[in-house]
């Protein structure tokens, strides 16, 4: 699945919305510390972010890097939502959206403040995750398409 969301990325002004809910219109909601839509060119991280809001249990953050070689993320989860991932099967979906209007925080999240309809739906799974989640490992470090940074017009 992560290769077919790499070439829609690749082959036009598309973001990613990751989420646990079966949505028709996606609307705008609590993010960090403003109100928005937040997508992203990466689909490791969307699909990172539908499955672990999925848990519902637990915590999950990320910290991203992106220097002129690499393009790192790190995931950090706590036990709770290790074992939640490996006890269940978690259903999440991916939103292919037009980036038009989405305005950049960072390279690997943009932000949109008015509720949009999604191009296409995506169900994954757990299976569909970069890595697979192990008892007593809270921290995953990925490396992502460093040219997915710039697909973005």
């Amino acid at each position: 699945m992560r290769t077919v969301l790499h070439t829609l990325v690749t082959n036009g002004n598309i973001l990613l919305h990751g989420s646990p809910h079966l949505l028709e219109e996606i609307h705008p909601h609590f993010a960090d510390d403003e109100i928005a839509i937040c997508a992203t060119p990466f689909p490791e991280l969307a699909i990172i972010m539908a499955i672990f809001k999925a848990c519902k249990l637990g915590k999950m953050g990320y910290t991203a890097t992106l220097n002129k070689k690499t393009c790192c993320l790190t995931v950090r989860t706590c036990e709770k939502t290790v074992a939640t991932l490996m006890a269940h099967d978690l259903v999440g979906y991916v939103y292919v959206i037009d980036a038009d209007g989405f305005s950049e925080k960072s390279p690997f999240e943009y932000r949109i403040y008015n509720s949009i309809y999604a191009q296409k739906r995506i169900a994954i799974t757990k299976s569909d995750l970069p890595f697979m989640p192990t008892y007593g490992q809270t921290e995953y470090k990925i490396l992502l398409n460093r040219q997915l940074a710039s697909v973005v017009n």
